[in-house]
């Protein structure tokens, strides 16, 4: 039986995604003839003074232009007597006699006007917003696309033609500073194809506001003079390392210490006085909970709550620099211990702190809602607040992570309730495998109130062509559907949300995908080259293709493994029941305790409960406010050898977000932990006063002389307690003969 219905979907989606495209107009007397037939009827006038700021800009216009109709459109700095249409950009000496008021206008916004009959004008505070305006050219009128990085990510149609109504633009970001993160996206350097796609999709950061304290009272220059600057490192007075990650990792100054707020203004006005084209300054903390600094208030994360103690500083600090220099931002992060509004200040309003969360986790609606109110609580105490975000996927996750109408609808909140920039954790990886997902996410961060189907359909087809788009669109809607519907009914998620960003580390979100997912992803795109027509969208296709070629990669054969494991036949190898004489708070020989509250310690080696006979180890949960501890053995593993661990629990009193967990991390010889292998995890929702099952299959990564580190925890809950049980480790005889 014939499709028909596939068929029909396609010829509708094919008719949208045509009337979806940038109409070119028919010259008419409210138009501009920019080339007609192939021949250049305009010319570009550069201001003296943008010229050299904006030459690749210039560039790129003009080489769209000739890339799109053959006509090559010449540059220049001075206007000539011509009834040819001139496109003037910047304030050149015929833009100075005009009078279009852009003074409101944000500086990375700009206007296109038309003041006489052959007349064009970009106009803009500034060469950013010149740039901008440029972009918006190419794109509104040329009609070219930047997919993703590098030629093959450019769409250029073909135009005989390009025509303009007369129709003034005026546009300025709806956020203003606008930054994705990895490596290439900040490097400065030529051929940096990432890093241009981003600029042309109007990326920009305006704001500093990362980890910097470490960079501005280095341990190497004031620990001698001022030891009491910095605090004890477990328990100790020592001097802490220069440098990022090292030193930042381990300490927060003393920020109430005699002389160091004097000496924090003191170096910030110097920092302006040597770098004066500079416009903020990152007062952000480094990246530990070590504040040397006691308090009994709790914040939202459960942490020690010391808002009032650092923004206190940083609103004095930002008064007396602002002084000396007016309208300086001091960008900061409002992380750890600092998450909160403070409540006894009222913080200077030149001071940017950056929330930062995983939004994802608004999947999820009564994360959504904290995370809500967390950020309308900050809008009323600081006059501009950012966001950082984690929205990162191809490189620390084995799947694509799309969730783009979750995405706009969270930065249409943020825009509404007075975020005004926004930092994302990207780290996309060459092969490109999210599609369209970072170039929608700065779309939007121009313009939240962007239609986003709209976009995407007009991408797919821009890339692939109008026959092979409905297969795309079916692909990464795949990907949307298993995230958005799926994966949040999984314990990994139901884990993740309380945790600032969701544990990529652990691959538990593989769990809800299938082996049929897999090959309906690749049937999709097979289908996807097999439909697109032109050189350039069968390489786009192909491309596609490819970078799915890497995902089945990183999963190897993890799926039909997982599959196959859990129903092999293992041999015991070790086994605790537990079993004991009296109750006591030692642990069995082999035995570890862990929690992330260091205090916390209310655990035991139980005689009276258990599973099939009376020994178990119990942890009892009440003051550990919700953060995770666990029991942990350490064992000794053979590399590509199969093994299953299986573990009984009840828990007693626990409320019903609170989860149990098995957890298998990997050391080798150098006592390192295998990152590059993501750890084994399953966790669990609990039912309480029943004895409940955990059990993970795993293939021991090719480590030196490896050792599988096994944790039995428990997370979320600030009451009752749980019991573990029958701990049995085996290894699977993965041999299709001996388990029939």
């Amino acid at each position: 039986m014939k499709n028909f219905g596939t068929k029909f979907i396609t010829i509708i989606f094919t008719i949208m995604c045509l009337f979806s495209r940038i109409a070119v107009p028919a010259l008419d007397s409210n138009s501009y003839c920019i080339v007609e037939h192939g021949n250049p009827k305009s010319s570009i006038v550069v201001a003296e003074e943008s010229i050299k700021a904006l030459s690749s800009d210039v560039q790129l216009l003009t080489q769209s232009i000739k890339k799109s109709t053959g006509a090559t459109i010449p540059v220049g700095t001075i206007s000539e007597n011509t009834n040819n249409v001139q496109i003037h950009i910047g304030y050149t000496d015929y833009a100075r006699t005009l009078n279009n008021n852009i003074e409101n206008l944000d500086s990375d916004g700009f206007g296109i006007f038309f003041p006489a009959s052959n007349k064009i004008v970009i106009l803009a505070k500034s060469d950013w917003g010149l740039r901008y305006g440029i972009y918006e050219f190419i794109e509104r009128y040329v009609g070219v696309r930047w997919l993703f990085p590098g030629e093959l990510g450019e769409y250029i149609p073909i135009n005989e033609n390009i025509y303009i109504q007369k129709q003034p633009i005026i546009e300025e970001p709806a956020f203003l500073s606008r930054q994705l993160s990895s490596p290439e996206l900040s490097q400065i350097k030529e051929d940096n194809q990432i890093r241009e796609w981003a600029k042309r999709l109007r990326m920009h950061l305006r704001i500093e506001f990362h980890h910097n304290l470490c960079n501005l009272f280095p341990p190497s220059k004031y620990y001698n003079s001022h030891p009491d600057w910095y605090p004890p490192i477990d328990g100790k007075k020592i001097c802490p390392l220069d440098g990022g990650p090292v030193s930042g990792d381990t300490w927060q100054p003393i920020f109430d210490a005699p002389g160091f707020q004097e000496e924090s203004v003191k170096i910030i006005k110097q920092f302006f006085a040597d770098n004066p084209g500079e416009s903020s300054i990152s007062i952000g903390i480094n990246d530990t909970e070590c504040f040397g600094k006691p308090s009994s208030k709790l914040n939202s994360l459960g942490l020690p709550d010391l808002s009032d103690y650092y923004y206190g500083w940083a609103t004095e600090v930002a008064s007396k620099v602002l002084e000396s220099y007016p309208d300086k931002l001091f960008g900061c992060l409002a992380y750890f211990n600092v998450a909160d509004p403070p409540q006894k200040i009222k913080m200077n309003p030149n001071i940017v702190p950056f929330l930062t969360f995983d939004r994802m986790a608004w999947l999820d609606k009564n994360t959504a809602k904290k995370d809500m109110k967390r950020t309308t609580e900050w809008s009323k105490v600081a006059a501009q607040i950012g966001w950082y975000d984690y929205i990162y996927g191809d490189m620390f996750y084995k799947i694509p992570r799309i969730y783009w109408h979750l995405q706009a609808d969270y930065l249409r909140f943020g825009y509404a309730n007075g975020v005004r920039s926004l930092y994302a954790e990207a780290y996309p990886m060459p092969e490109w495998t999210e599609g369209p997902k970072l170039y929608l996410y700065l779309k939007l961060l121009w313009n939240p109130k962007l239609d986003i189907d709209k976009t995407l359909d007009e991408w797919y087809t821009c890339a692939v062509g109008s026959d092979a788009a409905p297969y795309l669109k079916e692909y990464y809607q795949f990907w949307e559907d298993f995230w958005t519907q799926r994966v949040t009914k999984d314990a990994w998620f139901k884990r993740g949300i309380t945790l600032t960003w969701l544990p990529f580390q652990d691959d538990g979100y593989i769990s809800q995908l299938k082996q049929a997912d897999i090959d309906k992803c690749q049937m999709l795109l097979e289908k996807v080259l097999e439909k697109a027509i032109s050189d350039k969208e069968k390489a786009r296709a192909a491309f596609f293709l490819k970078g799915f070629s890497n995902i089945k990669n990183k999963l190897g054969n993890l799926v039909e493994t997982r599959d196959r494991l859990s129903i092999m036949k293992g041999t015991e190898l070790k086994k605790y029941n537990f079993t004991v004489g009296e109750c006591t708070t030692e642990l069995p020989s082999d035995w570890g305790f862990w929690s992330q509250l260091p205090e916390f310690k209310k655990i035991c080696w139980n005689k009276t409960y258990g599973y099939t006979q009376p020994g178990s180890l119990v942890i009892d949960t009440n003051g550990l406010q919700g953060k995770a501890a666990c029991f942990m053995i350490n064992l000794s593993v053979i590399p590509s050898k199969s093994y299953r661990i299986t573990c009984w629990f009840k828990t007693d009193n626990f409320p019903a977000n609170a989860l149990i967990g098995l957890v298998a991390k990997w050391q080798g010889q150098d006592q390192r932990w295998g990152e590059q292998q993501q750890s084994i995890e399953t966790f669990v929702e609990t039912t309480n006063n029943k004895w409940q099952k955990l059990s993970i299959n795993f293939i021991t990564p090719k480590l030196e002389e490896p050792f599988a580190s096994i944790r039995l925890v428990t997370q979320n809950t600030n009451q009752g307690q749980v019991i573990f049980d029958d701990f049995l480790v085996e290894e699977i005889i993965d041999n299709p003969t001996l388990n029939n």
